[in-house]
C-alpha cells in the first residue's frame, strides 16, 4: 500500500513534532502494511515555508534511520496565486518530481 498524504516529517508543519515520533509512524505504517509514504507537508505562504532542499535533508535522515518503508518528497500546497512560483522556486515540491500536485482548499470559504 502507498500512503499518498502523510505530514511525516518532523517539525515541518502539523504533523510530527519529533524524529522519534517520525520513526515510530513508520514502524506502525509498516505493520499496517504500508510500503511507501508520500510525505506531503503543508506549504503557505507566511505560514509553512520549509524548502524543498530543506525538506529532501530531512526525508533522506528518515529513510537512513528506517529502510522498511520508501519516502517520497511531495506538498500539501494552500491554493492561491502564487502556486506556480512556489513550484518553480523549490519552495514547495510536486509528487515525487513529477507533474501531479497535492493542494488545499480554503476551509474558512463558504
Amino acid at each position: 500500500m502507498i500512503d499518498f498524504h502523510s505530514h511525516i516529517l518532523p517539525n515541518i508543519d502539523d504533523g510530527s513534532t519529533s524524529v522519534e515520533d517520525s520513526v515510530q509512524l513508520l514502524k506502525e505504517a509498516s505493520e499496517a502494511g504500508f510500503s511507501k509514504i508520500i510525505s506531503t507537508s503543508h506549504y503557505m505562504r507566511n505560514y509553512y515555508e520549509v524548502v524543498e532542499e530543506d525538506r529532501e535533508k530531512i526525508l533522506k535522515g528518515l529513510q537512513i534511520l528506517d529502510h522498511n518503508i520508501e519516502l517520497f518528497l511531495g506538498s500539501e500546497i494552500y491554493i492561491s496565486h502564487g502556486i506556480i512560483d512556489f513550484l518553480k522556486d523549490k519552495k514547495a515540491s510536486t509528487i515525487n518530481g513529477s507533474k501531479y500536485v497535492l493542494f488545499e482548499l480554503p476551509m474558512n470559504v463558504k
